[in-house]
């Protein structure tokens, strides 16, 4: 059985337990992405999968407001970091959901409600899809396709440790494409 064909019936953890440790994952990781290299370059047809663990191209310690914040706090720290999306989390510090740009423009400031007032709990969106910090990249753009969504948490414990965008997985997986050169541009002031 080849090395892809092993990775596809028993799946990546299978072929990580035949080596020791994260130097042997490490290795795996490596050694998988020279094999579809080498196959795209000889015509084959398939598609890149990125075994990295999120944590390897997230953004770490994402910024958070709380539910009982105003909208107000929440998009001058958006402002302030130049992001379109802030972590909620509740009393605990642990993650409730997700608040963007979008959000304040279509929940609220549409409806006429006083960001200076208004508490993010009646906004942000609830069910968020998060990943663990040992998930792939690959299996991160896949759930990116099949909730249609652009930035995912990535939660330990509860809590967000980091974020990952669609932006930040062309940056490390396609740098010359133009989502790529769009999210490191500098943002027009």
């Amino acid at each position: 059985m080849g090395f892809l064909s092993t990775i596809a019936t028993f799946g990546i953890g299978y072929a990580a337990g035949a080596v020791a440790g994260r130097q042997g994952i490490e290795q795996l990781s490596t050694r998988a992405r020279q094999v579809l290299s080498q196959q795209r370059g000889s015509g084959g047809r398939s598609s890149p999968v990125d075994v990295r663990e999120i944590r390897q191209v997230m953004t770490a310690g994402p910024d958070a407001v709380r539910t009982t914040d105003t909208l107000q706090k929440a998009t001058r720290l958006m402002k302030a970091k130049d992001i379109g999306d802030v972590l909620v989390e509740d009393d605990q510090g642990l993650l409730a959901g997700i608040i963007t740009d979008r959000d304040v423009a279509i929940r609220a400031t549409a409806e006429g409600a006083d960001p200076k007032t208004t508490k993010v709990e009646g906004i942000y969106t609830h069910d968020v899809t998060a990943l663990a910090p040992t998930d792939t990249v690959h299996e991160a753009v896949q759930l990116m396709r099949a909730r249609n969504v652009r930035r995912l948490p990535v939660v330990e414990r509860g809590k967000a440790i980091g974020i990952v965008s669609l932006g930040d997985i062309s940056v490390e997986t396609t740098p010359s494409s133009v989502l790529a050169d769009i999210s490191t541009a500098s943002p027009d002031r």
